[in-house]
């Protein structure tokens, strides 16, 4: 079976979650560790960038939704055996759990409009 222990790393123009564009807003979050290693590498701190529908599923803190949003991208993108999903399933499910728990309540919006 395949590991997926990456730490999630932004290439600064696509969404934190599920890797859409444009981004919508960004969300502060203290750093935290993802298997060993830290989520932002350079500070204690930092920003998850989301799509207008990830930040949706954010703000009404639906986790499931956004962990399944999130593996259905993933897929798209990705050639995973169908037995690696549910352990993918899992560690989405986890480090949304932990940006949950770590997110500073403040979110700004990016200020890109609808149309961008």
């Amino acid at each position: 079976m395949q590991g997926f222990h990456q730490v999630p790393r932004s290439d600064g123009g696509s969404c934190d979650f599920c890797t859409a564009q444009p981004i919508r807003k960004f969300y502060s979050c203290r750093n935290f560790k993802w298997h060993a290693q830290n989520v932002f590498p350079g500070g204690s701190a930092g920003a998850w960038a989301a799509c207008a529908e990830c930040a949706e599923l954010v703000d009404a803190e639906r986790w499931a939704v956004l962990t399944e949003r999130s593996l259905r991208e993933f897929l798209i993108n990705h050639s995973i055996t169908q037995g690696d999903v549910t352990r993918l399933r899992e560690q989405f499910r986890q480090i949304h759990e932990l940006f949950r728990q770590y997110r500073i309540p403040e979110t700004q919006a990016c200020g890109l409009s609808q149309t961008d």
